[in-house]
């Protein structure tokens, strides 16, 4: 019987060291995987006749106790710190010309907008913009969720484009993940038309973004190794 017992015994380790291997495979074996077999999907909407849409909305307001303006470098610290994103990502950002824009409640952000001028490059879905100067590419739109259901975001768009339209740019694009319904729902309303679909796959290193017109065609296909150089980085 003590030899069964040792027989047992033994069995019965050799299993926690089997489970123990195969936890320490998945540790790394799961990231991994998701790293070397990406998927992603987006909407592109665009606005165009930012002049129009101004005027037919003249006298946009926040409610009371917000204002709206551009962060300075010494409130970057805390704009990235609502964004949950490096602060270190916010000053390249800065270096390279975008503007970061918020809504400030008792001096502290609570509603944050990027802006990009030309062409630039979105990492996640390997989508190369190609655009002018006058050109916007507005991203990373974001209200503190302390601070929803006070129209917030609605109007800050509408700031936004009272305030690009004064400054001449002819069109403004939004990058939408296809599963964040409410700006699919709340661009439409505020005069941006669905323009393309994205969808970004990536294969190992290999990338294949698909991107297909609002009708659900195939518009173009790239497969690529790496990113364009020269182009602003998103």
């Amino acid at each position: 019987m003590a030899g069964a017992r040792v027989v047992q015994l033994g069995g019965a380790s050799a299993r926690p060291s089997a489970a123990r291997g195969w936890g320490h495979w998945r540790t790394w074996a799961q990231p991994a995987a998701a790293w070397a077999f990406r998927r992603r999907a987006a909407c592109v909407f665009e606005l165009r006749d930012l002049a129009g849409i101004a005027q037919s909305q003249a006298g946009v307001c926040l409610p009371e106790g917000y204002s709206f303006r551009q962060a300075t470098l010494e409130e970057l610290p805390a704009c990235a710190e609502l964004a949950e994103t490096p602060l270190d990502e916010y000053r390249r950002r800065c270096r390279g010309g975008d503007q970061c824009y918020g809504t400030f409640w008792d001096g502290e952000p609570v509603n944050l907008s990027w802006l990009h001028f030309g062409s630039c490059y979105v990492y996640g879905l390997g989508l190369l913009i190609e655009a002018q100067p006058s050109e916007c590419y507005l991203y990373n739109v974001l209200t503190d969720p302390g601070h929803r259901g006070r129209g917030l975001y609605k109007n800050t768009q509408r700031i936004l484009i009272e305030m690009l339209a004064s400054r001449g740019i002819t069109r403004v694009r939004q990058v939408v993940a296809i599963d964040n319904t409410v700006p699919q729902i709340a661009l439409p309303k505020l005069g941006y038309e669905l323009n393309q679909v994205i969808r970004h796959k990536c294969i190992g290193g290999l990338k294949i973004t698909t991107i297909l017109d609002a009708a659900g065609a195939v518009a173009s296909r790239r497969l690529f190794w790496w990113a364009p150089v020269g182009v602003f980085r998103i």
